[in-house]
């Protein structure tokens, strides 16, 4: 399942794979590093939250 959000007003894209355990990709632009940060814990908050804490490779 991919997902395409733009609620930080950059694209990001979200590769989710469930096989014993979920296991996602988070992939952010932008133009300011802090910004893509905050939307990349932002998002790996969201998804742990959802589906688990079981990629902790973070």
């Amino acid at each position: 399942m991919e997902a395409i959000v733009d609620s930080h007003k950059q694209p990001i894209k979200i590769s989710l794979q469930k096989s014993r355990n979920y296991n996602w990709e988070i992939s952010a632009s932008g133009s300011n590093v802090d910004e893509i940060l905050a939307v990349l814990r932002d998002a790996d908050t969201k998804l742990r939250n959802e589906y688990g804490r079981c990629n902790e490779e973070a």
